[in-house]
């Protein structure tokens, strides 16, 4: 059994990134928390357990006021965080959502954050930090490196224009092209920037 095949699985996905344990690692964790089933998500008192078992080590980080997802990843630009909103789970890292489940729930950045946690010992499975750099070429060399699935929304266009890129970067052996080479399917320079700083595209 995989992670990626269960139902109401973001507890889960979120112990994966937060930690260097295989899904049957964390599937057998999740067996020892009493009222776990497959499928069935997790309450918050579950997943802590689940946590303690894999050594996960996360701190309670109070809110101080109203937070969507969007405004907390602002204010939280450094760091790994375990993050709750309504009836959902995903880590944030560095100001960025890392989370496959994020594209396809349809409900975006708009959602309010219930409570945070954060990671005192994340694992190695996380991204580097993406240098933003002031100046870039004016036609970088640019390669996608989320999946559509994660990086958009189903049925939009959004969708459709990543997903010819995808299509497009697939042909190329080296697996980066310039940013211009995109411009014939909609990929915009302010769509470039936008995926840069979640980290779904990278330049060489």
């Amino acid at each position: 059994m995989k992670i990626a095949d269960l139902k109401n699985n973001c507890c889960l996905v979120a112990m994966h990134l937060l930690s260097d344990h295989t899904d049957e690692d964390i599937l057998a964790a999740c067996y020892r928390v009493p009222g776990w089933k497959p499928g069935r998500g997790m309450r918050l008192s579950q997943s802590s357990e689940a946590c303690t078992w894999l050594g996960i080590r996360l701190e309670h980080v109070p809110l101080s006021r109203y937070f969507t997802l969007a405004q907390f990843c602002k204010e939280h630009e450094d760091g790994t965080y375990w993050v709750t909103v309504n009836g959902h789970a995903l880590v944030v890292h560095d100001g960025k959502i890392l989370d496959p489940n994020f594209a396809r729930s349809g409900r975006g950045s708009r959602r309010r954050v219930i409570r945070a946690h954060r990671c005192l010992n994340p694992g190695s499975r996380l991204p580097e930090p993406i240098v933003m750099n002031k100046k870039l070429p004016s036609d970088p060399l640019v390669r996608f490196v989320a999946t559509v699935q994660q990086a958009r929304q189903r049925n939009t266009r959004g969708f459709s224009i990543y997903w010819n890129c995808l299509l497009h970067l697939r042909d190329i052996e080296e697996g980066y092209c310039h940013l211009s080479d995109l411009e014939v399917y909609g990929y915009t320079r302010k769509m470039f920037r936008a995926d840069r700083r979640r980290g779904f595209v990278v330049i060489a």
